[in-house]
């Protein structure tokens, strides 16, 4: 992934906790258990009596939410396109300053600059959440 990106995404949201996702929505799905006249939330009540069976549920749950995994993390898809969005504004912005400036006879390499910052561009659209 462009580092551009990367560091747009990385600055500007934080990844999310699944686990406490996936507890949550066991929570408020299925309340408290009762074991042995103790009240437990069923999200510790399954973490605690079969972990394999709470990653398993919380690795489906997260599937089939709109999350996209960068790098480990997860991020909401709609944030991440976001970022993206706003990366590709930015860097076009750059790119019409740029543009603006390339009569100016005393700046140098400006097609350099400005044909890097197009492919630049042309990559980072390439990505799709």
């Amino acid at each position: 992934m462009n580092a551009k990106l990367l560091k747009q995404i990385s600055d500007n949201l934080t990844p999310l906790d699944t686990e406490e996702l996936y507890a949550n929505m066991l929570d408020s799905s299925y309340g408290e258990v009762e074991i042995a006249g103790y009240s437990f939330s069923t999200s510790r009540a399954l973490k605690e009596l079969d972990p394999t069976a709470f990653r398993c549920g919380m690795v489906d749950y997260i599937d089939s939410l709109s999350l996209v995994e960068i790098g480990g993390d997860y991020y909401e898809q709609d944030a991440v396109e976001q970022e993206r969005d706003s990366l590709i504004d930015d860097l076009e912005s750059e790119l019409s300053d740029l543009e603006d400036e390339r009569e100016n006879p005393e700046i140098e390499n400006i097609q350099a600059q400005i044909d890097a910052l197009i492919a630049e561009i042309e990559e980072i659209k390439k990505y799709t959440f």
